[in-house]
């Protein structure tokens, strides 16, 4: 495709074309063209923040949509006393470790030991701040788990 000079140009998408994609040089003077371009960046800014937020919207509706699914299958096979616990973001013992993701978020670390027949993690939330390398605790939260399920937990405030 051959470009042509044009000195006027039809709409603005040609002028953003022709002059930021293609670097075109027109016969317009500088100021004019200055002025074009600038307003043609503002459109795009405000084409890109449209777009941005048009994400974040479905993104919100994505994330509404799961965590309804998440309630229905507790409810499903937990029941509703378990599911009002995870509402109200509470750990439970026998609560499957899955949950914790909903309820804790994603751990700082993870720490796993394996017997034969058994599958004992830690949790680990909230890191204690200048912690020395030697010191028993380095984490306020520490939820213990043992073949997926909760037994027992230790949280500092």
């Amino acid at each position: 495709m051959k470009i042509n000079a044009v000195k006027n140009f039809e709409n603005w998408w040609d002028f953003v074309y022709l002059c930021v994609v293609c670097k075109h040089k027109t016969t317009e003077p500088k100021s004019k063209q200055r002025t074009k371009m600038k307003i043609a960046l503002l459109i795009l800014f405000g084409l890109y923040l449209f777009k941005l937020f048009q994400n974040r919207a479905k993104e919100k509706r994505e994330y509404v949509e799961a965590t309804q699914d998440l309630f229905n299958n507790v409810q499903r096979t937990l029941g509703n006393e378990d599911l009002q616990r995870l509402k109200s973001d509470k750990i439970w013992q026998g609560m499957p470790e899955c949950l914790m993701y909903y309820v804790y978020g994603k751990p700082y670390d993870i720490e796993e030991r394996r017997t034969p027949g058994n599958i004992y993690k830690t949790w680990f939330y909230r890191p204690i701040p200048n912690a020395r390398s030697n010191a028993r605790r380095k984490y306020k939260t520490e939820i213990y788990s043992e073949n997926g399920f909760i037994t027992h937990w230790d949280i500092l405030n």
